[in-house]
């Protein structure tokens, strides 16, 4: 029998090989994420689909390495473990707020409803959270007319105290009047079978005019079942997914290039916040919730097997010309996305 420092050399040994296999892997796992996600089917995948995964290698070898006389081997996978949950699981941390004169700020929400109790998801969320705007997505609330993009009374909703515009599944509510809407022809896009809602707005702010942007634009969703239904042979469904998401995305990034003063955009992006596409074609402005929030900020729930989980993928941009002061999500209205509440500042 060998003497016992010899076994403990060999298992040390072992524990080693162990934990570089578990950071590579998470190392491995971050990469796919942050600069493959809307890029390659691979990390596309992996960005949208549950992050827990990410923590599986250093959690399965934390209480092995925990046994060990050498405690760069509990650290060091300790350190992979907190890299997966606060970097890769997208933890923010509120570090850029700023203050505003009331005179100068606004407050937006980004509410997708599902298509679920629309006027009573409105009244929930002005009750709740008294916003300037609401740009909400899947909303035809019934018996108002939704092939319409004029400017009228929110009382058609049960909100006299704002103005309403109505485009399909696209709803606007705003206390500021709106001087202008500019919706993008979807017919193109309904072709091709994605979604490409997408329409800007101009408003006769107290602090001026501001334009706004209301965007949702394609999933993911067909693209991932394609995968599960065909295992590998899905992979040419997730590139064709991945184009229109592709078209989509760069059609809203040139569209709201018409606004002529300082601009935000909010919607459901259907885009993770490292996704690619959010870094083309929007990387010029600042998200609300990166900059401001505090914690997942997650707005989709998402069934997985048996399983649920959540991510970002509804988002408030703006332009350099305003300053975050708020991000926090809104109160649950019943749909399968959590809103966004933002206030921010016009410097």
């Amino acid at each position: 029998m060998a003497p016992p420092e010899v076994r403990i050399t060999k298992k040390a040994r072992w524990v080693s090989v162990l934990t570089g296999l578990a950071l590579l892997a998470t190392a491995a796992y971050w990469v796919l994420l942050d600069v493959f996600a809307d890029r390659h089917w691979l990390g596309t995948v992996v960005a949208y689909t549950p992050r827990f995964f990410a923590y599986l290698p250093t959690v399965l070898v934390l209480p092995i390495a925990a046994v060990t006389r050498h405690k760069w081997h509990f650290l060091a996978n300790l350190g992979g473990l907190l890299v997966a949950i606060f970097v890769i699981g997208g933890v923010e941390f509120p570090g850029l707020c700023r203050s505003g004169p009331p005179e100068r700020t606004v407050t937006l929400v980004v509410q997708n409803l599902a298509h679920r109790n629309e006027a009573a998801a409105m009244a929930k969320l002005v009750e709740a959270h008294k916003p300037d705007i609401l740009l909400l997505q899947e909303c035809q609330p019934p018996g108002v007319s939704i092939d319409s993009a004029e400017v009228r009374s929110g009382k058609e909703v049960g909100q006299p105290d704002y103005h309403l515009v109505i485009d399909h599944n696209l709803c606007m509510l705003s206390r500021y009047p709106v001087l202008q809407v500019l919706h993008r022809d979807r017919s193109e896009v309904w072709k091709q079978g994605g979604s490409g809602a997408i329409a800007l707005y101009e408003f006769d702010a107290p602090m001026g005019k501001i334009w706004v942007q209301n965007v949702h634009l394609e999933t993911i969703r067909e693209g991932l079942s394609g995968l599960v239904k065909f295992r590998l042979g899905g992979i040419v469904t997730m590139h064709e997914t991945m184009a229109q998401r592709e078209l989509e995305a760069a059609a809203a990034g040139e569209w709201a290039k018409q606004a002529k003063g300082p601009l935000l955009i909010g919607g459901d992006f259907n885009l993770v916040q490292e996704s690619m596409l959010m870094r083309k074609h929007f990387g010029e402005m600042d998200n609300a919730f990166d900059e401001c929030g505090l914690g997942n900020g997650d707005t989709k729930v998402t069934k997985f097997g048996p399983l649920y989980f959540r991510s970002r993928i509804d988002h408030v941009l703006s332009s350099r010309e305003w300053s975050m002061v708020a991000a926090e999500q809104a109160v649950e209205v019943g749909s399968d996305h959590i809103g966004l509440v933002t206030t921010l500042a016009l410097r």
